[in-house]
């Protein structure tokens, strides 16, 4: 394990490099390994769990057609101002607003 891109040795190569140490990185990063691939998971916080960790594990998509089943008040006003509060700036907004738009 390498804990900085700087202490990285010249010349290294892999067969994939994964952005990002949340839910779908680290799956991506084991599944290639498992695979017997050569992979470098790059996470750019001091934290690993990306979004999944905030949200205590939990995968959510608002607004869907089943969730409207379950919550028919839910809007996708209330789920801005919900991941704004608590994702904030550990995502951007556009990707925020894409979540919103393109989830359901």
């Amino acid at each position: 394990m390498i804990a900085t891109l700087a202490a990285r040795p010249d010349g290294a190569v892999h067969e994939f490099v994964v952005i990002g140490a949340g839910a779908g990185g680290l799956a991506a990063t084991l599944f290639a390994a498992l695979a017997g691939k050569s992979v470098s998971l790059v996470e750019r916080t001091a934290y690993i769990g990306g979004a999944t960790a905030l949200s205590a594990g939990a995968t959510w998509v608002p607004n869907t057609r089943h969730a409207a089943s379950l919550n028919a008040t839910d809007t996708p006003e209330a789920a801005r101002r919900f991941l704004d509060g608590v994702v904030g700036t550990f995502a951007p907004a556009p990707l925020r607003e894409a979540v919103l738009e393109a989830g359901p």
